[in-house]
């Protein structure tokens, strides 16, 4: 988790911290749209071409993107995929099944290729790393739990995600997390603040992994793809990245 470190030991002074945990198998335009918005870009919901953030949610100095280890591809490789693991199958297996689906590692590149292509201005203001834990909200609570104390203390923690996802984050702005920051860090807990914020709808990431497919069968043009992928990607280097799922 090299962002990680580096926002840890450079990034001490700013207001708001921000946590994205996520799946992103792939990334697409409306994630890296919301990405923007999290850092104050007055940027629209590609789908709804609404604003993203809902409801008094506030904007973060610095977001952590923190990326899922499931892997992702058609509802046959993912039920697969669960069967295999489910059945503890050798790791070498496994590997074997998830090799033509959308990765975590497949996913960390994208996320970098939009930043590095679709806006450079993020690149010292984002941290996107693999969680820790397979999932990636426990991943998320690790990294909230590895801050220093001082940008504990000095900072609001904001978590971001959709409706359908608020409910797991009522556990990080309880009284029992806080007290769980404090009792390691020595911090009162009246110092430690931590909100959820709710994101507008961001599309599907399914139905990208299904255009991907589609495009690379020859049944779908590149345009459409394209619409699905933030301004300013490189389409062909992007199928390029993700050339081994089918």
């Amino acid at each position: 988790m090299d962002n990680f470190k580096k926002y840890h030991n450079d990034y001490t002074q700013s207001n708001s911290i921000g946590f994205f945990p996520g799946g992103f198998k792939p990334p697409h335009n409306g994630h890296f749209a919301a990405l923007q918005s999290m850092l104050g870009y007055d940027v629209m919901n590609p789908e709804t071409g609404k604003p993203i953030l809902l409801d008094g949610s506030m904007t973060s100095d610095y977001v952590y993107v923190i990326i899922g280890h499931a892997p992702r591809g058609s509802q046959n490789q993912n039920d697969n995929y669960s069967r295999a693991k489910r059945s503890k199958v050798p790791a070498d297996e496994l590997s074997g099944i998830s090799e033509t689906m959308i990765t975590k590692e497949m996913s960390l590149e994208v996320w970098n290729m939009y930043i590095n292509q679709a806006d450079k201005s993020l690149v010292d203001k984002v941290g996107v790393s693999i969680s820790s834990s397979p999932s990636p909200v426990i991943g998320m609570e690790q990294a909230i739990l590895n801050l220093k104390p001082k940008q504990i203390a000095n900072n609001v923690i904001n978590l971001y995600a959709g409706a359908e996802d608020q409910s797991r984050y009522q556990y990080f702005v309880s009284d029992r997390f806080k007290l769980k920051i404090s009792e390691q860090h020595n911090i009162s807990p009246e110092k430690i603040q931590i909100k959820a914020n709710l994101l507008d709808r961001l599309g599907s990431a399914t139905d990208v992994r299904s255009q991907i497919l589609r495009v690379a069968t020859q049944e779908a043009d590149i345009q459409t793809l394209e619409k699905m992928l933030p301004p300013g990607v490189n389409i062909p280097e992007f199928l390029n990245l993700v050339k081994k799922f089918k």
